[in-house]
């Protein structure tokens, strides 16, 4: 069996001067033991290869195993005549192995019988072998000429590459126009290659057919199962009309009528416009005017059958249309819904703009319009989601499914809206949807974009770099290993770069190119399962894991990660663990809001730092993060580096984030650096300048040191002027580039420490006072004690100093042996209600009975002498 490929001046493919080749590949099955063809002859089967290809992956040799397929395959391509055959064999290898061996080996239950198909062929029923790997259809130059020679050829340049051992050229004699029916399919006319060999069904005609593979029978079906056509015969016309919703854009009124130029068009194609707009007109799509202050272009494209499609270029009306607020889902929101689901359907509306008050397309508010209309039709439907004109029916089983899916097709027929049929899918285990592919285990990229991927050039300039960033940024969930890999070309997009592409780029790009082939299979969050969020940072970048435990298994939901901005790299390595909690959360707030999780990080000071036991001079990011974080019901768990692999390699490997400069700020960022430098400014204020304190911190030897290894790593040997810094380095924290702050407090480089001191005492405190004053601002390791030396030492305080008589110590008097023998004498008075000759009193008081004599004077100054 062989592959394939059509060569194409494809310029996304093709580098100027040079042809491009395609090659696609088939295998062959282990129970095909009677083929004559070569490399097939008798029981002689080459063993799989003991190492996996790299082209399939790590699943590629037990891949080989499970189907029993013998490791050999043929490649056939189409070559240009300027290009040489190994160079267009190994280009070819390169370009297309990854997607369609994946296709190929995913169906390695192909049965002999499914691999050949009748066909009725220019009126003559014919046998084709099946290659889903070829590009193109062959018919023999024999059947040629025994049914067709009536048919003129049409040359041709091309050839044909059979890539064997070795590779050998076949000539191609021509191709001819012939029409080709099966069942009740029919195509007027289809282009066959007429060459030496065996008659292929290409996938240009499997796709033309409306074939499919099915993953339990090995079998091509239908798209289109006749009971579902049959009893829904209305919901494959040409066109629906929607049946009680009306959209009423609105305009903005003080947006001017635009009449656009006139865009001629083309001699070759005025015939063919006409019919489509006459046929939209008969069909009351469209209406005649005679005139209108707002003129727009007629836009042609073409569908992949070949069909015209006639679009209008609205960029200056929609400037005058207020958008719709209605929100479109997301694949997170999507995907959540599928937990469970192993029967699938997939429904396609057909030119579904055009089915209620005939929407034109690329008007701005017909997406959330049309998203608002079919939720609406689709209400209350258990096991159905969409996204604008993709629906979505899922089931546990058969007989759920098909329960769904009569009430979704029943619902559709009553609003009149009508399906694309070549495009639908029923009752499968697996479906494509909004470029993922949908299985009952999980989720996965399709293989097509996947390929397409692969298949990119290396971008010229940056706008083509920031395109293969952002595709890729498309399956960031499933990649655990990218931004340390995308570095190199995350430089080309800052604004001051210049565009230099070197051998680190090349291998950047090549690598992501092979990463994406091998996605781990995500599952589906289920709310009832435990959930865990593990993260990690490095100096660069920070990542983080969404698992649950799923029949006993900790399964990967999704990866997360990002590159750090240039602020960001800066922070210590405790506050790059804390934001890749916060960024975590955030990321997934849809899922971890409401619940109970596992917060798992390899930073074990975290676990007291984001809870509220933690210390109160934790620095003031994570103390702002902690706040944020208590919206999340979760716990702490301090996971060791080595058991945290997934999240550190995320760390080490971030996606572009939407091709992210990495000078620009994030929200996050925002947020927390002005809370920062306004608590810092604020209560420095009165002793320090911010550019005062920016500038000395910078030529403070010490102070960088400190910040390098809050950066990076405290080693295990250490100076002795660091030791203070390294005890409490849980609450050190970097902010304004070269500062330090520890919790709250400013730490002041030594230039400074002597003029901070004396502004702080400019009002004589004393020593508590004066300690009170530093403790809510600054510190540096010994504070305390200079504060008291600076407080001992101050003149004007010694000075100031109240000089008073030390207190006489109190002495008990001893107990007299007898009456009189010690007597207290004292004068009490003056005493105003007393007469004038008796206002102060001499009182006597024998200690050793108590008893008292008390005598009345006129004066004290007669009693003294």
């Amino acid at each position: 069996m062989a592959g394939i490929g059509l060569v194409a001046p494809n310029p996304f493919l093709a580098t100027p001067g040079t042809s491009c080749a395609l090659v696609t590949m088939d295998f062959e099955l282990q129970n095909v033991f009677d083929c004559k063809r070569v490399g097939h002859s008798g029981d002689t089967r080459p063993p799989p290869p003991r190492n996996p290809d790299p082209l399939f992956g790590r699943r590629g040799a037990a891949d080989l195993r499970t189907a029993g397929s013998v490791y050999y395959r043929e490649r056939l391509l189409m070559e240009d005549d300027g290009l040489t055959l190994k160079k267009a064999l190994d280009l070819a290898i390169q370009i297309e192995a990854a997607m369609l061996d994946a296709k190929l080996l995913k169906q390695h239950d192909v049965t002999v019988s499914s691999k050949n198909v009748k066909c009725k062929i220019a009126g003559t029923n014919l046998s084709l072998m099946i290659d889903v790997g070829a590009k193109v259809s062959i018919l023999s130059d024999k059947l040629y000429h025994r049914h067709f020679s009536h048919c003129s050829l049409s040359s041709t340049s091309s050839k044909l590459i059979a890539y064997g051992e070795p590779p050998t050229l076949i000539s191609v004699l021509g191709t001819v126009e012939l029409p080709v029916g099966y069942k009740d399919v029919h195509l007027d006319s289809f282009t066959f290659y007429i060459a030496k060999g065996e008659s292929l069904m290409g996938v240009n005609l499997f796709d033309a057919l409306g074939f499919q593979m099915n993953d339990h029978t090995g079998e091509r079906i239908r798209l289109i199962d006749n009971a579902y056509r049959e009893r829904y015969a209305a919901l494959f016309n040409e066109f629906g009309k929607c049946k009680g919703y009306c959209h009423a854009p609105r305009v903005d009124s003080s947006v001017p009528p635009t009449a656009q130029s006139l865009r001629r068009l083309p001699l070759a194609v005025r015939d063919e416009v006409s019919k489509e707009l006459h046929r939209l007109e008969s069909d009351g799509i469209i209406e005649r005017i005679d005139s209108s202050p707002w003129v727009s272009n007629l836009v042609i494209a073409r569908r992949k059958n070949g069909d015209l499609r006639l679009c209008v270029d609205l960029r200056a009306v929609n400037k005058a249309i207020i958008p719709d607020k209605y929100p479109l889902p997301t694949m997170n929101e999507l995907s959540a819904s599928f937990h469970g689901a192993k029967v699938f359907s997939k429904l396609d509306m057909r030119r579904s703009y055009l089915q209620y008050r005939r929407m034109p397309y690329g008007l701005n508010s017909a997406p959330s319009a049309f998203q608002k209309i079919v939720s609406s039709v689709l209400a209350g439907i258990e096991g159905t989601l969409n996204l604008l004109d993709d629906v979505v029916v899922f089931g546990e089983d058969k007989a759920q499914h098909d329960q769904r899916l009569a009430e979704v097709m029943t619902r559709l027929a009553k609003h009149n809206l009508t399906l694309n049929e070549a495009k639908c899918t029923f009752a499968a285990s697996d479906i494509d949807f909004l470029g993922y592919h949908v299985t009952a285990d999980g989720l996965t990229p399709t293989l097509d974009n996947v390929a397409a991927i692969r298949t990119l050039p290396a971008p010229t300039n940056v706008k083509e770099l920031a395109s293969f960033l952002g595709t890729m940024n498309f399956y960031r969930k499933f990649v655990p290993q990218y931004a340390e890999i995308a570095e190199p070309l995350q430089k080309l997009l800052r604004k001051e770069a210049l565009w230099e592409w070197h051998n680190a780029q090349e291998t950047a790009f090549n690598t992501l190119k092979g990463r994406i082939a091998e996605p781990p299979v995500l599952a589906y969050f289920t709310p009832s399962a435990e959930t865990y969020v593990t993260t990690d940072a490095s100096a660069f970048a920070i990542g983080a894991v969404l698992s649950q435990t799923i029949d006993g298994s900790v399964r990967p939901v999704a990866f997360a990660s990002r590159a750090l901005s240039d602020t960001e790299r800066k922070y210590s390595t405790g506050e790059r663990e804390a934001l890749a909690c916060i960024y975590a959360c955030k990321h997934w707030h849809m899922y971890l809001y409401g619940r109970k999780f596992t917060l798992r990080t390899d930073h074990q000071a975290l676990t007291t730092l984001l809870s509220t036991s933690g210390s109160g001079h934790r620095p003031l990011r994570i103390y702002r993060w902690s706040d944020r974080l208590h919206q999340y019901d979760f716990k702490v768990e301090y996971l060791a580096g080595s058991r945290n692999r997934v999240a550190d390699m995320l760390s080490r490997t971030p996606n572009a984030n939407s091709n992210r400069d990495s000078h620009a700020r994030s929200d996050i960022e925002d947020d927390v650096e002005d809370y920062v430098l306004m608590v810092i400014s604020h209560v420095t204020a009165k002793l320090v300048t911010r550019e005062q304190l920016k500038t000395e911190s910078a030529a403070d030897a010490t102070l960088q040191k400190v910040c390098h290894y809050l950066q990076t790593a405290w080693p295990r040997e250490i100076s002795e002027d660091l030791v203070p810094y390294h005890r409490v380095r849980n609450e050190l924290a970097i902010f304004d580039d070269t500062c330090i702050a520890r919790g709250t407090r400013a730490v002041i480089p030594k230039s400074l420490q002597h003029r901070v001191l004396q502004t702080a005492h400019e009002s004589h405190p004393g020593v508590v006072k004066m300690k009170q004053r530093c403790r809510e601002a600054i510190w540096w390791p010994a504070i305390d004690r200079r504060v008291e030396d600076l407080v001992r030492s101050c003149e004007a305080c010694t000075l100031s100093e109240k000089t008073q008589p030390r207190p006489a110590p109190l002495q008990p008097t001893p107990w007299p042996k007898k009456p009189w023998q010690q007597l207290q004498v004292d004068i009490f008075g003056e005493v105003q209600a007393a007469p004038q000759s008796q206002r102060f009193l001499l009182v006597v008081h024998d200690l050793h009975s108590k008893w008292p004599e008390i005598a009345a004077t006129i004066s004290h100054y007669d009693i003294s002498h």
